[in-house]
């Protein structure tokens, strides 16, 4: 079913914060230097710039900042209250084979820039990467050094 899913993301759409975009106009090199698969994470990345790790239960303080910032949540639904983000973050630890959450940090300095995930879409019939980054971080190239080997995971 996952591979079945994955092929089809290549030949249909995905969605990046709720914008379609055809993914076969994506014309970004793939900036992925390494993909390494520590022992029990699902896998880790690294960038120019920045680490992609698996979600953990010590990076609840980090990601609860992208659920409670009306910046960050404009267009995803609004800020959630504190007994929802915690519920999400519960279900993004234990989610299913086919959905993936990474923590994105900047590698010079181990901050937290944000989150990229790959899940089911709303009807489950796609893949879709999503990400939510602190609007400090916005502008500076980090959407599109990131996503970019979520899709070539993905696609692979």
């Amino acid at each position: 079913m996952i591979k079945k899913q994955k092929k089809q993301i290549m030949e249909k759409l995905m969605d990046f914060s709720y914008g379609l975009i055809p993914l076969r106009s994506l014309n970004t090199p793939m900036i992925v230097e390494k993909i390494i698969i520590p022992e029990g994470t699902i896998s880790l990345f690294e960038t120019e710039r920045c680490y992609i790790n698996t979600f953990k239960k010590p990076d609840f303080a980090d990601v609860k900042k992208l659920y409670g910032n009306k910046n960050v949540r404009k267009y995803l639904g609004g800020i959630r209250d504190e007994a929802s983000i915690i519920g999400v973050l519960q279900s993004m630890l234990n989610s299913s084979d086919n959905a993936f959450y990474w923590v994105i940090r900047e590698k010079q300095t181990d901050n937290f820039i944000g989150l990229v995930y790959l899940k089911p879409h709303h009807e489950g019939v796609f893949l879709e990467v999503s990400y939510q980054l602190l609007p400090v971080w916005w502008g500076r190239g980090y959407a599109t050094e990131t996503v970019p080997p979520i899709i070539h995971f993905a696609s692979n």
